[in-house]
């Protein structure tokens, strides 16, 4: 009796470091797999109050979303709440819909507004180009230019 004892002491001090192993192999994964989740991880852009954002477009529409612009704006951050989230209201007469819109959202969902600026291209150095290209060709080949106007 005493021998079946000890062999049963025996597999309840195995069974408890085979326990302590996987709980040491169960930590060790988790903090590799942290580190690999975190290294294509950005943080996220913090906004104040006042500043102008631009929604992700979500959710299903009637229409194609092939054409459609993937983010909308402006919007305008209200108020800053904790863990990251921000209430974006219409912007006053400038969103003229029935219903306005507000909402809280995340900073996956936002990216902030950058107005594009114009070009400042002018017609005249496009003109200017398109004459320098076509003097140069009418320099080398005179005569093909000769016999294309008689």
């Amino acid at each position: 009796m005493v021998y079946y004892f000890m062999r049963t002491r025996v597999k309840i001090c195995l069974l408890n470091d085979l326990r302590k192993d996987v709980v040491q192999n169960i930590q060790d994964e988790q903090e590799k797999s942290k580190l690999r989740y975190d290294k294509k991880r950005k943080p996220h852009v913090k906004y104040a109050e006042g500043e102008y954002v631009s929604i992700k477009r979500t959710g299903p529409s009637d229409i194609s979303q092939k054409m459609e612009k993937k983010f909308i704006g402006p919007y305008l951050v209200k108020e800053v709440f904790d863990n990251d989230r921000y209430v974006i209201p219409d912007i006053p007469k400038y969103h003229m819909k029935q219903k306005p819109y507000q909402s809280v959202l995340p900073p996956e969902r936002l990216k902030p507004w950058k107005a594009y600026e114009e070009e400042t291209t002018s017609e005249e150095s496009d003109d200017d180009e398109f004459h320098d290209n076509h003097e140069s060709l009418d320099d080398q080949q005179p005569g093909c230019i000769e016999a294309m106007q008689s």
